[in-house]
């Protein structure tokens, strides 16, 4: 019998534990590792089944407030399948999204938004396809290999369901069509109810080509006909209405206006932005958002004379004529009419430009000037060589008008021919006449005006207009002789007139003449026979100087 200590036995217990947890430890491993892939690839499979499924159900569902059916929206459908995926990151490419009639191979691919050909009707299906890809994460177990998962999800479309109360009132589907005529486009509407069918409210935006503008509308509503000028138009039809929309479109003409300007400082001039004015506004905006013209508008043009900036006035360029269409060609104001975009040229030559200078040099009064506005450069006064210039003197009270300067002239007004620069002084000559005391009491008397002689040059009395007043209602003042004193007394008129107004003239009737020489004063003597009669007034009196019968001098 074999005989064992205590203290043996323990120690052979203890070893043979650890033999015994050493055989299992690897079962177990590989059990718990099986148990936790299983839970895995349970977890990705019901993931893509989900996943496939709820993008399925989205592209089924039937978008009431939107304009774009869930069918078209792919991206959506796309991502509702990766919210819904379990332990798996898809791709875009992991899921196929397309539409079959129920059974049979498919028949059109999803695009964003897009409806597909032909589209869809009550009944069709959307089909998602999802595949996922499974690894293990702890290849120990050799049956265990890598695959893909696939799984597909359809659900049946009806896109015509009616929502509202079924046979009439809002909210319901309507027939739309809308098209767009010669010049533009308008933007297309994706079907909610169905083919050509539609439901809620619809805005509609015209776009015209480059050359055309938008017009109005032509609208028919189940036969009624509208023309609305809404851009862009919404509708909201009833439900059933038959609705028909087409955008008008017509042409808009741009209008481009060149310069030629030869000889310009530079190659430029700054002045030449205003050279030619378009006095017509545009009616119309293009489709590229550039005013323009209506078929057969007509535009008024101007071409003006610009300045050249550089030459202080001393160069303008003026306005030769027209190309590209304006009438008439050679008029500075002409028109064009606009029945194509068109581009017109005004033509320009160089031409000389001489400064006018013009002051009051005595005397009070001032100066008109006709053309008023220089015609070179107004800052200057400068006009164009050849061109004419009216200077006309405004005497303040009773005055003569004596020129110097360029010219001299004892007219009122001169003319002067700009074919160098010219320098135009203006003397205003009061005429200093004075009178005996009125009234003149019964008998011969004389009553004397007294004048200076103001130019200093001969002056020729011809025509002296005077009226004079009597007392009371007695007999007329009885005028005998007018004399003119200087060195030497001449009569100017003698005779009998007795009316209370009288012309006298070196031409008229009653035919008088006398002239006053030299720098020296000379005075009007006037003689009356007052027998019975009394002169209580004498106004008006005028004398005129020879060739200008508007440069005068008044007594008071």
């Amino acid at each position: 019998m074999t005989t064992y200590r205590k203290g043996t036995r323990r120690k052979f217990s203890s070893g043979q534990g650890m033999v015994e947890f050493a055989l299992l430890l690897p079962v177990l491993i590989l059990l718990t590792a099986g148990i936790v892939e299983f839970g895995r690839l349970l977890a990705i499979y019901n993931g893509l089944s989900n996943s496939a499924r709820e993008a399925a159900r989205l592209g089924a569902a039937v978008n009431i407030s939107g304009s774009t059916p869930y069918y078209t929206d792919c991206a959506g459908m796309r991502a509702a399948a990766k919210r819904t995926s379990v332990l798996l990151t898809l791709d875009d490419a992991d899921i196929v999204i397309a539409y079959d009639h129920g059974s049979g191979s498919t028949f059109a691919n999803c695009v964003q938004n897009a409806e597909p050909s032909p589209p869809i009707t009550n009944g069709d299906r959307i089909k998602v396809t999802v595949t996922g890809h499974y690894a293990p994460i702890m290849p120990l177990l050799p049956m265990l290999q890598p695959f893909d998962m696939t799984f597909v999800a359809a659900r049946s479309i009806f896109p015509n369901i009616v929502v509202g109360t079924p046979g009439g009132g809002s909210g319901g589907c309507y027939t739309l069509t809308v098209a767009a005529g010669a010049g533009g486009s308008v933007n297309q509407l994706t079907s909610n109810c169905g083919t050509g069918q539609f439901s809620g409210s619809k805005t509609i935006t015209p776009t015209a080509n480059s050359d055309y503008y938008f017009v109005n509308w032509t609208q028919v509503v189940n036969g009624t006909t509208s023309t609305p000028t809404n851009n862009p138009l919404t509708i909201s039809p009833s439900t059933n209405d038959t609705v028909s929309l087409t955008a008008n479109f017509a042409p808009c003409y741009r209008l481009t206006i060149n310069k030629t300007l030869s000889g310009a400082s530079n190659g430029t001039l700054d002045s030449a932005t205003n050279a030619v004015v378009n006095n017509t506004a545009t009616n119309c905006t293009r489709g590229d958002g550039v005013g323009g013209y209506t078929n057969n508008t007509s535009v008024s043009l101007v071409a003006y004379t610009v300045a050249d900036p550089f030459t202080d006035g001393t160069i303008a360029y003026k306005f030769s004529s027209w190309s590209g269409g304006p009438t008439p060609t050679n008029n500075a104001v002409a028109s064009v009419t606009m029945v194509a975009n068109t581009t017109v040229t005004a033509d320009y030559t160089q031409v000389s430009c001489y400064v006018l200078t013009k002051s009051v040099t005595s005397g009070s009064g001032s100066i008109t000037q006709t053309p008023s506005t220089a015609d070179c450069k107004s800052s200057t006064n400068s006009f164009i060589s050849g061109g004419d210039v009216t200077l006309t003197g405004v005497p303040s009270g009773s005055a003569i008008v004596n020129w110097t300067g360029s010219i001299t002239s004892l007219t009122k007004s001169l003319t002067l021919t700009m074919s160098s620069a010219k320098t135009a002084n203006a003397n205003f000559l009061a005429c200093m006449a004075e009178s005996s005391s009125l009234p003149l009491s019964p008998g011969t008397s004389t009553i004397t005006f007294n004048f200076t002689n103001p130019s200093g040059k001969s002056l020729n009395l011809t025509s002296l207009t005077m009226t004079f007043g009597k007392e009371g209602g007695g007999p007329n003042p009885n005028l005998t002789k007018i004399e003119m004193i200087q060195a030497t007394t001449t009569t100017f008129w003698s005779g009998s007139e007795d009316t209370g107004t009288t012309t006298f003239s070196t031409t008229g009737s009653p035919a008088a003449t006398a002239r006053a020489t030299g720098t020296g004063a000379f005075s009007l003597r006037f003689t009356f026979d007052l027998t019975n009669a009394e002169i209580t007034n004498i106004t008006n009196s005028i004398f005129v100087v020879a060739a200008d019968t508007t440069n005068t001098c008044t007594t008071p």
